[in-house]
């Protein structure tokens, strides 16, 4: 490859990723206005999904463990669901009590935050199960 094929590669690379980041973070703007979420600048706004993504990686270690050893023996969907729907809630709430409760930036009410738990649980939850049932599937 030439340098001027390289250059132009990373450049478009570049330019590409800008306009993702610029959309996620709109769209994340978007949200919280409609969230009733109020923050300063939309650089507190980016601190704070980074500071939820790295707090609730380790507390979903140990909530994820907890909601294995909880749902391993169940044989009824239904419950192991709501299982892991509970677990999965809990642990959501838990990260997005403390990066609230660290940052001064972004104020976010009480109801404001079960729904969003809500949601992000909800939403991890049936992800998580169409995964693992893709998984079992294969397996045979």
């Amino acid at each position: 490859m030439k340098i001027k094929d390289v250059i132009g590669v990373t450049v478009f690379a570049i330019i590409i990723f800008g306009i993702i980041i610029a959309i996620y973070f709109l769209g994340i703007a978007g949200i919280a206005q409609f969230l009733d979420i109020q923050y300063d600048s939309l650089t507190s706004l980016g601190i704070f999904v980074i500071s939820i993504f790295i707090i609730g990686f380790f507390v979903d270690l140990i909530f994820d463990g907890l909601t294995i050893l909880a749902v391993e023996k169940l044989s009824d969907y239904f419950t192991a669901f709501i299982i892991q729907f509970l677990f999965t809630f809990v642990s959501e709430w838990i990260v997005i009590a403390i990066v609230v409760a660290i940052m001064e930036t972004i104020t976010i009410p009480e109801k404001t935050i079960l729904l969003l738990a809500a949601i992000l649980s909800l939403l991890g939850t049936i992800f998580d199960n169409k995964k693992r049932k893709m998984e079992k599937s294969t397996e045979n």
